[in-house]
């Protein structure tokens, strides 16, 4: 399984897709951080952050600040990306590709998630396990993870430099118990 995901990804990186994704994060690594901080705005924080009803409240302050924490995941096809039963620390927001979300055998597939979707974000609001699978669905996928530490981080220093956060709080919990 190791060494198949580990082709699928040399495969990957070989082709114009992968390279142009390997190339891109070269050159955001290397540029000024405001410069940064301006492209990411769009290419995450507009794309995938304002587009979840979790997130879609908050501050453009402090999604920059949180869009900043995003990680870069890679998968190959059957990758699991989340596993049922495990104490869920990350959220993802599906770049590139597809996943399904799948039982904990793997034989049912509930639904297919494709580029623009999140997904695993009950383990940012809440102390609970994984209730599904999921796994990477096309030859490969491209996700950006959230940790519950890293939003947890920024929420704090927010509450620190903004008095308003009681609100922001306020909100947020609502929305949590809303969609319960």
């Amino acid at each position: 399984e190791l060494v198949q995901s580990s082709v699928g990804f040399l495969q990957y990186t070989s082709s114009e897709e992968g390279r142009l994704n390997v190339q891109r994060d070269e050159v955001l690594s290397s540029l000024p951080h405001s410069i940064k901080t301006a492209v990411d705005q769009e290419m995450k924080t507009n794309r995938y952050l304002r587009q979840c009803p979790f997130l879609d409240f908050l501050p453009d302050e402090l999604l920059r600040s949180i869009s900043a924490r995003l990680r870069t995941c890679a998968y190959c096809k059957n990758d699991k990306i989340i596993s049922h039963g495990d104490l869920g620390h990350d959220m993802y927001f599906l770049e590139k590709g597809r996943v399904e979300i799948v039982s904990p055998d793997g034989l049912t597939v509930y639904t297919t998630l494709e580029e623009g979707s999140f997904f695993g974000e009950t383990a940012i609001f809440f102390r609970v396990t994984r209730t599904a699978t999921v796994r990477a669905a096309s030859p490969f996928c491209i996700c950006l993870a959230l940790s519950k530490e890293d939003l947890n981080q920024e929420l704090l220093i927010e509450m620190m430099l903004d008095q308003d956060l009681e609100h922001i709080i306020f909100h947020l919990i609502l929305q949590m118990y809303l969609i319960i």
